[in-house]
């Protein structure tokens, strides 16, 4: 099967990148722990943390992408889906982080403003690119 019409197949979209982030933050996270009690438990739940996030913000993201169908500019549908999934997903994490310690709310997620809206931006391109050129 082309990797092609593999994609075009939402469920590959969405769980093939939270998977990718189970394995890549659990096994980061039981490196940085690797000398201590919690080495497993710490990579359990990063892993575990990396794969939901990653597949809401992701099942999030088509949700979105499908209701800006109406807009049939790119050029501006792509910018509009892009900051209502990363406004929505960003709210979310400065909330919990906000009820964590409050002063540094904003500075603990300041990475994830940053690899957040590249990686938003990079999945609805994609979108767009297989919507624009549908596999027979």
């Amino acid at each position: 099967m082309k990797v092609r019409s593999l994609l075009q197949r939402r469920s590959v979209r969405v769980l093939v990148p939270a998977t990718f982030g189970l394995i890549v933050y659990g096994n980061w996270a039981a490196y940085v722990n690797r000398d201590t009690d919690h080495q497993l438990l710490s990579g359990i739940i990063e892993g575990s943390r990396a794969f939901t996030f990653t597949l809401i913000g992701n099942m999030l993201t088509e949700a979105i992408w499908s209701l800006t169908s109406r807009i049939k500019n790119l050029k501006l549908r792509i910018p509009t889906a892009c900051v209502i999934t990363w406004c929505i997903m960003q709210s979310i994490a400065f909330t919990i982080h906000s009820f964590i310690n409050p002063d540094t709310a904003l500075q603990t997620i300041m990475p994830s403003l940053i690899m957040s809206a590249i990686y938003v931006s990079a999945y609805m391109t994609g979108l767009s690119r297989i919507e624009a050129k549908p596999v027979l």
